[in-house]
């Protein structure tokens, strides 16, 4: 999933629908509680993710005891009831957003928050520069970037879906021209390479999309 602090800017995706509408709703009820309304008169509408009963479908669809009694889900006639559609569950606070597989307590939702706040290599060049050569890559390439000021600089590699396959570099760097060789150990496919720059203010990130042949 990737997520930004503006959620209605965020992107969510995963495999399992349940997990995916359980982790909208977590947000949902963190975006509009009725507390902080641009209308007074959405206040009701606001109150709406916390009425009681609003996410029993999400219940119902993660596993059949929350079934209403009487009540059997066999959509195919076959005699067979489904059984669990996908993990339903919240997460545990509202500034950490961890679920059962990010805390370790269990092996249901697992939360993967994708470059927040990172801003894509090449739109200001005043401080930084940022290359991989060459690309597509195939045997072998080399990471550059300069930098106006020395920091401490992560250099990481990442799949699409947000994994992270390799920390490249991970230490102080001098102001000026650096490089990195790579010799990519990874199936082929399309990658991202993220740079991190903590200086002397807040940390800033640097994406630049790879493919590997």
């Amino acid at each position: 999933m990737q997520l930004v602090r503006l959620y209605i800017s965020s992107i969510f995706i995963s495999q399992d629908q349940v997990a995916l509408e359980s982790v909208c709703y977590d947000f949902l009820r963190t975006e509009w509680n009725g507390t902080y309304s641009h209308d007074p008169s959405n206040n009701f509408f606001e109150a709406m993710p916390y009425i009681n009963g609003v996410d029993d479908y999400l219940h119902q669809a993660a596993s059949p005891e929350w079934w209403p009694d009487g009540i059997t889900y066999d959509p195919d006639n076959s005699g067979t009831p489904i059984g669990s559609l996908g993990v339903h569950e919240h997460w545990n606070n509202t500034t950490d957003m961890k679920y059962t597989r990010d805390l370790g307590t269990g092996e249901g939702i697992e939360l993967i928050k994708i470059f927040t706040g990172a801003t894509l290599a090449g739109e200001t060049q005043s401080d930084y520069s940022f290359d991989v050569f060459p690309n597509p890559v195939t045997e072998n390439a080399r990471i550059r970037f300069s930098l106006a000021h020395g920091g401490q600089v992560r250099l990481e590699l990442f799949s699409l879906d947000g994994k992270r396959i390799q920390t490249l570099l991970n230490g102080r760097v001098n102001a000026g021209d650096q490089s990195v060789d790579w010799h990519p150990d990874v199936p082929q496919g399309i990658y991202i390479i993220k740079l991190s720059i903590k200086g002397n203010a807040v940390p800033e990130e640097y994406l630049k999309k790879i493919e590997v042949l």
